[in-house]
């Protein structure tokens, strides 16, 4: 599930959250990925900022993940 916000022509927010569970015979385990992320773009060129955090990463109980990417993308 995920919700996208236009601030301005330029300006864009987003977040995002998906839950996956992995059928096996017994225990169900399930990983969690939020992400927020925030685009900024002006002419040719978008600046991008995203933050996204992992619980229970590959269905392993207890293991976490955080990540931070700035991107830059121009168009000629």
């Amino acid at each position: 599930m995920g919700v996208s916000y236009a601030v301005s022509d330029d300006l864009s927010v987003s977040y995002n959250r998906t839950e996956s569970t992995k059928l096996n015979a017994g225990w169900q385990p399930t990983s969690t990925y939020d992400s927020i992320s925030l685009s900024y773009s002006m002419g040719g060129m978008t600046i991008n900022v995203a933050d996204a955090d992992c619980s229970d990463c590959s269905y392993t109980k207890a293991k976490s993940q955080d990540e931070r990417t700035i991107s830059m993308s121009i168009a000629f």
